[in-house]
């Protein structure tokens, strides 16, 4: 099974591509070293709660899916940050949490190989100026909501989208596929990413530093059950996965043998006498909205994000995409005449831009 998996990740206009299927010597179940500062480490990164005093504390995996910014992840890897009052907003919506006054979310981005004892430049981190999950009803006392006492409606889905703040020399941001439309099927072989080191404690610099170079694990495993209605108490449609999922792959990506996301790691048993590791992923085609938490990509054709690109059709050339149209503007005023901005669909890794109407 490992020899099926030959992951992509993303930079624009450059495709990376690893210098051979990841874990030829691994075994189902277990995790592995991912050694791939370059490829996977650039678009699946660790997530941290950073205090206003400057420590930090490892809470989990996120992946980066649209080259702007745009990351997802499990909810409960975040919801410690949250600030806000759900009887508030309406069900079944997005909700914006404000995670900017005090202690807030941020990923470390990988900024490649460092020889000797280096401290970790300021521009890798990237805090979270945006989180967003989605809200459900839930049956509550109705007594008890009149009073105040309830709230009416609760986190759904074990999945949230978050936006970074990019620093001017941030080092890349690479992406991966993702595929809001492919089920699951049981049988099928499938592979996480993540760092099961990273557990709720706090960390200096020189054991966050660690995790640049020996925090990401990969774990193959194969879909035992699917659950499209949840598990539990909590409405967050997935897939159960004979596999050996650590606290700190929580948020991590699930790919399909073709390099696709379908899933996000949620939680997970870990193996006993009595057998293998129990994985539980957020499938992302069981969710009806789940894409509106990436509203920059295009879900009918995954890799693929929708801006405004800036190209010349004779011949043709893309000169850029940009998810501001006033970007992609003043892009176009400093080439040559000939260029003009169009709303489409960009496979990222490439040039193939898809002119189309906005919606």
């Amino acid at each position: 099974m490992p020899n099926r998996f030959a992951l992509n990740t993303f930079e624009t206009f450059e495709i990376h591509s690893p210098r051979k299927p990841y874990g030829e010597t691994a075994n189902d179940g277990v995790p592995f070293p991912i050694d791939d500062p370059f490829g996977l480490r650039r678009a699946v990164v660790p997530v941290f709660l950073r205090n206003p005093d400057g420590s930090a504390e490892g809470v989990g995996t996120a992946f980066h899916v649209d080259g702007w910014g745009r990351l997802l992840t499990a909810d409960h890897v975040v919801d410690r940050i949250r600030t806000h009052h759900l009887d508030q907003v309406s069900p079944d919506t997005l909700i914006e949490v404000d995670i900017t006054r005090s202690s807030h979310a941020a990923v470390l981005l990988g900024y490649g190989v460092v020889f000797g004892t280096a401290a970790i430049p300021s521009s890798c981190w990237a805090p979270m100026d945006r989180v967003d999950a989605i809200l459900t009803e839930k049956n509550v006392d109705p007594m008890a909501a009149l009073r105040g006492r309830s709230s009416p409606y609760q986190i759904g889905p074990d999945i949230a989208g978050m936006s970074a703040v990019l620093q001017p020399d941030a080092p890349p941001f690479h992406t991966v596929p993702v595929n809001f439309q492919t089920y699951p099927e049981v049988g099928e072989a499938v592979f996480a990413v993540g760092y099961p080191e990273l557990g709720f404690e706090a960390l200096n610099g020189d054991e966050i530093a660690r995790y640049l170079k020996e925090g990401m694990f990969g774990v193959y495993g194969r879909v035992t059950n699917l659950c499209p209605d949840g598990r539990g108490n909590r409405p967050s449609p997935g897939f159960e996965v004979e596999a050996d999922w650590r606290p700190g792959m929580s948020g991590g990506p699930v790919f399909n043998e073709r390099g696709e996301v379908i899933g996000i790691v949620s939680s997970s048993l870990p193996p006993s006498d009595e057998g293998p590791g129990i994985g539980y992923a957020t499938s992302l085609a069981m969710i009806p909205n789940a894409s509106r938490l990436v509203p920059t990509l295009d879900i009918d054709n995954p890799g693929c994000r929708l801006g405004f690109g800036v190209y010349r059709t004779d011949p043709w050339h893309l000169s850029g995409v940009f998810k501001s149209q006033d970007d992609a503007e003043h892009l176009r005023t400093q080439l040559s005449p000939g260029y003009c901005v169009g709303w489409g669909s960009h496979r990222l890794g490439g040039d193939n831009f898809m002119h189309s109407m906005p919606k």
